[in-house]
């Protein structure tokens, strides 16, 4: 009896991680111009633009 409850508590501690771990991509923002993006976090030196209708973080060019 233990070992059925232990095995239905790690099956929905992996499906709830798994669940987590897809909905990474919850931030892709949808978009129509670049200005639409500014709320998106990104990484020092990368801007948010709008491509495809999606917010992506892009490398900004320093000249």
């Amino acid at each position: 009896m233990a070992k059925i409850v232990k095995f239905v508590y790690v099956t929905i501690i992996f499906l709830y991680m798994f669940h987590i771990s897809t909905n990474i991509e919850a931030g892709n923002y949808k978009c129509q111009t670049n200005y639409d993006c500014l709320r998106m976090w990104c990484p020092i030196g990368i801007s948010p633009r709008c491509i495809k209708r999606r917010c992506k973080c892009i490398e900004t060019l320093v000249q």
